[in-house]
């Protein structure tokens, strides 16, 4: 027996309620990270599976490096500016030690110590390098001015220069510099989100579908995460991406929840969009322990026609570049959890599906949930099974 509901305009269930995390029985639901609202995360998700982010994290990583570079060499270059009378000095016999303190000497140390300064201060470096490029190009001028040893326009133009370069960058004076969170570490904050969606998937099924009071919501119970059946949505409107840890992370995502009875099984199967918060889907599946006629684990290469093809190309040095591009695609894999009823009915729980490969940038990824979870199921469905 199955009973489906595709629901439209849903409110978001509370997030502080939760029915427990993929591959666990229900409890209560962690505290999500404080440092972002779920408003940023949505933002930030648009950002993720969009790739923005990493472009966003990689040119703060360009600029902190661009930042650090200008600062040595600001830095080395004042204490060379600064070391110049010392060292001539030391290695110039006929040189008085009165140049140091003098005109010609001071030259060199009154500029020298002002760089070393702004190299020093690490505040002036908060918000980058264009502030303290500006004020040791004004150093110079200044240097200039004071010892009167370069031509008014050479002053002009250097102070001209100061106030441009201070100028290209002003918008990162009125900008957080916060340093963002890599991709690995934001793929936490987006696993966290999903978890938090998916609990109250849960709870938003106990509201809508006629599951009996205790069901789905006990010790029994164990979620597993999984792909959205793809046959159920628009392919183009799925969001999807190969995170760091090789983990495909995608929008609308896929829950199935099994609750085991004393003398039947309740299967839920659901996906919600990450973004909305809203079910995509939902579908319960009640099946008694005796309806069971197998239980069935698929693997199978996607799509598996290419096998052939690929086989049949072998080592052709003209076909050389298309059998690579086949072997890509042919090493996508689609697995699934399969549980055989009689009359020739089956309930499915896929966990890696090859044929989202195009969603995938066509390159082999793991299963979306981990293997231990899903071993459990197996084993208490094999044991009811018998």
């Amino acid at each position: 027996m199955a009973i489906e509901a595709v629901p439209a305009q849903v409110e978001a269930p509370d997030a502080a309620t939760g029915a427990g995390q993929p591959g666990q029985s229900p409890g209560p639901a962690p505290a999500p990270h404080k440092d972002l609202s779920d408003k940023e995360i949505k933002a930030l998700l648009r950002d993720y599976f969009s790739r923005r982010y990493d472009e966003s994290v990689r040119r703060f990583l360009a600029a902190e490096a661009t930042t650090r570079f200008t600062r040595w060499v600001i830095g080395l270059a004042g204490a060379a500016i600064f070391a110049a009378p010392f060292i001539k000095v030391i290695l110039t016999e006929e040189t008085d030690r009165q140049l140091i303190g003098q005109l010609e000497g001071q030259l060199f140390l009154l500029p020298g110590f002002l760089l070393l300064m702004i190299a020093g201060l690490t505040p002036l470096w908060s918000k980058g390098w264009p502030l303290p490029m500006a004020l040791s190009i004004g150093v110079a001028a200044l240097d200039l001015y004071v010892f009167q040893v370069g031509h008014v326009f050479i002053i002009y133009a250097l102070l001209a220069l100061a106030a441009a370069v201070f100028l290209w960058d002003i918008r990162s004076f009125f900008s957080d510099r916060r340093k963002p969170k890599s991709v690995k570490e934001f793929e936490a904050h987006i696993d966290d989100w999903t978890e938090r969606q998916l609990r109250n998937l849960i709870d938003k099924a106990r509201v809508d579908l006629p599951i009996g009071p205790g069901r789905l919501n006990g010790g029994q119970t164990l979620l597993l995460k999984s792909f959205p059946k793809a046959n159920r949505l628009a392919r183009e409107t799925i969001m999807a991406r190969i995170g760091t840890d090789g983990i495909p992370r995608m929008s609308p995502v896929g829950l199935a929840a099994f609750d085991f009875g004393d003398k039947d099984l309740l299967v839920f199967e659901g996906a919600v969009d990450l973004n909305t918060t809203q079910p995509v889907y939902m579908r319960l599946h009640h099946v008694p322990y005796s309806s069971i006629s197998s239980v069935n684990w698929s693997s199978d290469a996607w799509p598996p026609e290419l096998i052939a093809q690929q086989a049949a190309a072998g080592s052709a040095a003209q076909s050389g570049a298309q059998t690579a591009g086949k072997s890509r695609t042919a090493v996508l894999w689609k697995d699934a959890l399969e549980i055989r009823l009689r009359g020739q009915r089956d309930v499915s729980v896929i966990f890696r599906d090859g044929s989202l490969a195009e969603r995938l940038e066509d390159k082999p990824f793991k299963g979306v949930e981990k293997i231990e979870r899903i071993k459990e199921v197996w084993e208490k469905l094999a044991k009811v099974s018998r």
